[in-house]
């Protein structure tokens, strides 16, 4: 027998903590492969990210694998590339059920409601919206996909300093390249 579970907003702070700390880590992650494509194109920043504007993240592999093509670069940058892409499309899919499930509580346990899709309920299949489905988070679960995400960035910044070694020089800055400065203080 099904259990309806209803929809709750009081989430504990180590859960909402850990859903702000995925997102920002896998905003990071995605903004990786922005920057390769910039890379690749040998543009500066504005050029590169009116290019990247509005590309989902597999139309962002998509490019970034094809330059490094164009690049005729070894196809050990390819391969890493795409191994790198099949675990940053795993983990966008978890990270999207955080952001867009809907919570809900079963006695002590949490867990994130999916209405989008379609499920597999005894042999037929079954529209999310008319039965969500739901997924148990815990802390576990959640400090261990943040660990996978943590691990894909490395990954992805060890490619992009390896890519920028392999190509002739630009005079294309990278973000992080730049001084940022903090804003000054004033005092009341």
């Amino acid at each position: 027998m099904a259990t309806w579970v209803t929809h709750r907003v009081d989430i504990p702070k180590w859960l909402a903590t850990s859903i702000g700390r995925l997102m920002a880590e896998q905003s990071d992650l995605e903004w990786q492969f922005e920057e390769v494509i910039r890379i690749l194109l040998e543009t500066d920043i504005k050029r590169g990210r009116m290019v990247a504007v509005g590309m989902n993240l597999r139309g962002q592999i998509k490019l970034a694998s094809n330059l490094i093509l164009c690049h005729g670069a070894t196809k050990s940058f390819a391969k890493t590339l795409d191994a790198i892409a099949k675990e940053a499309e795993k983990l966008k899919t978890f990270r999207d059920r955080l952001a867009h499930g809907a919570w809900g509580k079963i006695g002590p346990d949490w867990y994130v409601l999916s209405a989008s899709g379609a499920r597999s309920l005894g042999g037929n299949t079954v529209s999310r919206a008319y039965l969500p489905s739901r997924e148990k988070m815990t802390r576990r679960l959640v400090a261990s996909h943040l660990r996978r995400v943590r691990t894909c960035r490395r990954n992805m910044r060890s490619l992009r300093a390896s890519l920028r070694a392999a190509l002739p020089p630009s005079p294309y800055r990278s973000p992080e390249q730049h001084h940022q400065s903090r804003p000054r203080r004033t005092r009341p």
